[in-house]
């Protein structure tokens, strides 16, 4: 789930307006909603030329403030070749003093995956994790943190389920600035590790993203790295040995009513994640009316050589998106 930078918030669908449902003195429901329609075309590593059009996102939001310490968030989503699922459903309670305790399945705030591009970065193809937790959140000023504990859907070999995923970020954050860390016990508990990995592994490890967003006037650089702190036991077929990592470097000029971005990204020990081993990118976004926008991404990938267990080949797609949010 591709997360807008802050030049593309008012173009993209980060920044999408509500529109209030009902509201009492003491509650207020409002809902968002967004519709993506993509054209692509493309060409693998094996030189197969495709293309397609597709309906790529339907999110119909609900947001709700109960009274003054509780809050509820459902969004619901459709994706090409899905059925309508409940993709967030959390209730956050108010505690006072910048402390908030969030309840419900969330996407974990591991790694922050900011992105002016139409693709997902291979940082969120790495690190991104949808669970059910208990998570409290802090700010204070510049400063927000959060701690999250979970059930995971990956236990160690001969090991009952049980409530032992946790990690926390910890970011710096102004207007112009963001900085941030953070970890997981388990980085197998990943979607996509999660996908080729379940129902467990010999060991849990460990995983941490490191992440900076800068603006200086109309320029935008984004950063993350994402990383296993150890390797996978050799017993994990697809991942036997290995200790992946991914990595997302990132400009974006903003324009009138549109942004032009460039992006550069890699990843290491992932063959088996089904990630590139480099990715080059080229996105261009112009906001078209309020609140619909139209964009074209470029992207060309290199595969993992044959020493690697890789083709050694390129692939190359361009994509075209119309979007609009409500």
């Amino acid at each position: 789930m591709n997360k807008p930078s802050v030049l593309t918030a008012a173009l993209l669908l980060a920044g999408l307006s509500t529109t209030p449902l009902f509201a009492t003195a003491a509650s207020s429901t409002t809902i968002s909603g967004a519709i993506e329609i993509e054209a692509g075309f493309s060409e693998d590593y094996n030189g197969v030329s495709g293309s397609d059009i597709a309906t790529a996102t339907v999110e119909l939001g609900i947001d709700s403030t109960v009274n003054d310490k509780v809050s509820t968030h459902i969004l619901l989503l459709h994706e090409d070749g899905d059925t309508i699922a409940v993709d967030e459903a959390s209730l956050s309670i108010n505690m006072g003093e910048g402390l908030s305790l969030t309840a419900g399945q969330v996407f974990l705030p591991f790694g922050s995956h900011e992105s002016n591009m139409i693709s997902d970065s291979l940082t969120l193809g790495l690190a991104e994790a949808q669970e059910t937790v208990v998570q409290f959140d802090y700010q204070s000023g510049a400063i927000n943190s959060s701690f999250y504990l979970f059930n995971g859907d990956v236990v160690e070999t001969g090991a009952e389920e049980s409530i032992d995923g946790m990690g926390f970020n910890i970011a710096y954050a102004t207007d112009d600035l963001t900085f941030g860390v953070s970890y997981i016990n388990n980085i197998a508990d990943s979607d996509s590790i999660t996908a080729v990995v379940t129902p467990s592994v010999v060991s849990y490890v460990a995983g941490m993203s490191v992440y900076a967003n800068a603006s200086f006037g109309n320029t935008s650089i984004i950063f993350e790295h994402t990383a296993a702190l150890d390797a996978f036991d050799v017993a994990e077929v697809a991942l036997a040995g290995t200790t992946p990592t991914a990595t997302n470097l990132e400009v974006g000029f903003a324009m009138d009513n549109a942004v032009f971005a460039i992006a550069a990204q890699s990843s290491s020990e992932a063959l088996g994640l089904g990630l590139p081993e480099t990715r080059v990118l080229v996105s261009y976004t112009r906001e078209l009316i309020k609140d619909t926008s139209l964009a074209f991404e470029y992207s060309s990938d290199e595969d993992y050589s044959l020493a690697d267990g890789g083709t050694g080949n390129t692939a190359s797609a361009t994509t075209v998106k119309l979007a609009v949010g409500f």
